[in-house]
């Protein structure tokens, strides 16, 4: 038995205008976390969040996506937290929620988000990256359907039987610093590797083509470790900031 909280969508105007940023206040949910309950629109949506729903929750699931401009392979993801025991629980959900692949992001220390609001409440935090480039994918939303069940189950909420996976979840390990490919140039991105695709350390992952100043040499992106590709921009222009790639190396548990 249980409460179950179901929201589609947290920032309306977010999602009509299919952005991270809500066109009201040019704010993302995911980066004001406590938020001002007296502040902007989107401020105020994690105000409430903060102060009212997550002090009440064992688990909070956050399902979603890379957007419009990451491709991620489908995987349940988490952050690791300052909580042993915090993580114990968190790593229990992340193998109760099942898929192909668990990735359990490190030192990652980007202010505002859902997970370390989630960690000062002493709430179970778990997410998703469910592909992304701004598609519908009929696996994922398959993999999240029954990854909720899964989960309800485990906390027992549900009594019915749920349909348990039949292979055994890869753990994955992404350093924030290390694993993530940023460009510094405007330009054409051209992919060299594929999603999914496991690549050695100097192997090239890409290259960007710079598309304003034709003076500009083509920028490589060379691997810096072994790993798996989890995570490739979908579109070809790029500019200084962008992600192009993450990477993950698989860890014991």
């Amino acid at each position: 038995m249980g409460r179950v909280l179901c929201l589609p969508f947290l920032n309306t105007p977010a999602t009509r205008s299919a952005t991270r940023v809500s066109p009201i206040d040019n704010l993302n949910l995911n980066r004001i976390f406590p938020g001002d309950a007296n502040g902007s629109p989107t401020e105020q949506i994690a105000a409430f969040l903060n102060e009212i729903l997550v002090p009440q929750a064992d688990l909070w699931i956050d399902l979603h996506a890379g957007g419009s401009s990451l491709d991620y392979y489908p995987c349940v993801a988490r952050h690791r937290s300052s909580d042993d025991v915090l993580d114990a629980k968190g790593m229990n959900f992340l193998k109760a929620f099942g898929g192909p692949y668990g990735l359990v992001w490190e030192n990652f220390t980007e202010p505002g988000q859902g997970a370390f609001t989630a960690e000062a409440h002493n709430t179970v935090y778990i997410t998703s990256e469910l592909g992304g480039a701004g598609r519908a994918d009929d696996a994922a939303t398959s993999l999240a359907e029954a990854g909720l069940l899964r989960c309800l189950a485990s906390l027992g909420c549900i009594e019915d039987e749920v349909e348990q996976q039949d292979e055994e979840m890869t753990i994955l390990s992404a350093d924030h610093g290390r694993d993530y490919y940023v460009t510094e140039t405007f330009g054409l991105f051209r992919p060299r590797v594929r999603l999914g695709e496991s690549v050695k350390s100097g192997q090239l992952l890409g290259e960007v083509y710079p598309s304003w100043d034709f003076e500009t040499a083509v920028t490589s992106l060379v691997a810096r470790c072994d790993g798996l590709v989890v995570c490739r921009r979908h579109p070809a222009h790029s500019e200084p900031g962008d992600i192009l790639f993450h990477l993950a190396q698989p860890i014991s548990t």
